[in-house]
Order: structure tokens, then sequence, then C-alpha cells
């Protein structure tokens, strides 16, 4: 999850190449969606420098089955672009991460008899930046050392819609939900040899989450005597911060035989 200790799912994003220009393109075809994937890229290095960057494009329309038919309000599109940009010099380096993510979808939803039950996701955007630092052979004892500063917002819009009929009575309710989520984070972290070829792992996180929602929806009733409407509205704010201290031992003793 997102409030892991130490990091369960640890993800480094790749560097820059060893050659001073590397490029790569890719792309494909969906025949269930009719639509299709892209992705574009290049990077290197020179001197001390090393460079990334990465474009991807995904369109799908309705996707078509063999039971159902097509598939109603499931399609879907993304977007993403990364950029990594680093620098080394001796045993010191310093990075800097900016990627951006961008997604709207449908969602098909099985027919109800006298109901109809639509979802759409128009906006799940995310945005990060981060800085890194590493340095290596400090001292005999302190192997490695690494640092990292980070900002991610993620914007989220979700419609719901319900319609149900029961004659002479239709009622349709719609909810729209808007978040805007600011995540901002620091975490350090060292390898240790305090004792011959064992490594000590440490380390320090903190991260301060921010939510502010909004959500906007109404209950429309129409009988054969009118019609009303009942709009609803709330508005929530929320922080979190959390503070984290973790450390591991690894112990070998063999050389097949190893223990944390």
């Amino acid at each position: 999850g997102s409030n892991a200790i130490g990091g369960v799912v640890n993800i480094i994003t790749r560097r820059g190449s060893d050659v001073p220009l590397e490029t790569y393109v890719g792309g494909g075809y969906y025949s269930a969606t009719q639509g299709y994937r892209s992705n574009a890229g290049l990077s290197g290095s020179s001197g001390g420098f090393d460079y990334r960057l990465s474009l991807s494009r995904s369109e799908h329309g309705d996707r078509r089955t063999r039971g159902y038919g097509e598939l109603d309000n499931s399609a879907y599109d993304n977007e993403s672009a990364a950029l990594h940009l680093g620098y080394r010099r001796a045993n010191h380096y310093v990075a800097f991460k900016a990627e951006r993510f961008d997604m709207s979808a449908g969602s098909w939803v099985e027919p109800q008899p006298g109901s109809e039950f639509n979802l759409d996701f128009p906006k799940r955007d995310q945005r990060h930046y981060a800085l890194f630092y590493e340095a290596t052979d400090l001292s005999p004892v302190v192997k490695k050392l690494s640092a990292n500063a980070y900002r991610r917002t993620v914007d989220r819009d979700f419609n719901n819609n319900v319609l149900t009929r029961v004659p002479p009575v239709t009622v349709v309710v719609d909810n729209n939900s808007q978040d805007e989520q600011l995540t901002r984070g620091l975490g350090v972290q060292a390898e240790l040899e305090l004792f011959a070829e064992q490594t000590t792992l440490i380390g320090l996180e903190y991260m301060d989450d921010v939510l502010d929602s909004d959500k906007f929806g109404s209950t429309t009733r129409i009988t054969p005597v009118g019609t009303v409407v009942t709009p609803a509205s709330a508005s929530q704010k929320a922080d979190q911060q959390t503070l984290s201290a973790f450390a591991q031992q690894q112990w070998q003793f063999a050389e097949n035989w190893t223990t944390y």
C-alpha cells in the first residue's frame, strides 16, 4: 500500500543509457476495442550527465465480446510522459524526475430490468516530481546513502448515474465527485556494513497527505403529477502525516543461507 514502511514494492525508474543517444519506438493494435497503443523515447549519457524521456499514448473504443456483443461505455484512453535528468560526480549522484499520467475511462454495467446504471471516470490524472540523491562508498562502514524528496498530486473525477423505473414513477440519481490529493514525502536510507560482509539497512520516511473532496448530486422524481428535483452537495477536507523508521539486518551464514 501507499503507506508501507520502507516500501514493500520499491519502484526505481530507469536512468539514462550508456551511449550518447538511444531511441525506441513501439506500437500495437487491438481488434477487440479497435484501439491502439504507441510509445517512444530517447535516452543517453555524456560526461557525468544522463537523461531519459519517454512518451506513451493509448486509445480504445468500446470492447467487443462474443457473449454480450459491444459493451457500451467501456471505452478508455490514457497518456503518460516521464523525464529523468541526472548528474554523477565521483561517487555522488543527483537526479530530477518528473512524471505525468492522464486517464479517462467508462465502465460497462450489466443491464438490469427496470433500471440503468452508468459509471464514468472522465479524469484520473497524476503529477509526480522528485529529487534524488545517492552516494556510495562514503566510508568502510557507510556503503550507500540515499535521499528522496517528492511531490505528487492526483486529480479524480467520478460520475455515477442511476435510473430506476417503477411505473408510474421514474427516479434518476446523479452523483459527481471531484477529489484532489496532494502528497509530499521525504525518505532517507543508509546501507551500512557494521559486521564483515553483512548488510545493515536503516531508514526514515515522512509523508504528508492532504485531500480536498467536493461532491455534487441530485435526485429527480418524475411522477404523473409533476417532477421534483432535490439537489445535494458536500465538501470534505482531510490531512494525514506519517513518520516511519525502519531497520533490517542481513546475516549470511553460508553461501546458500541468508536470513533477515
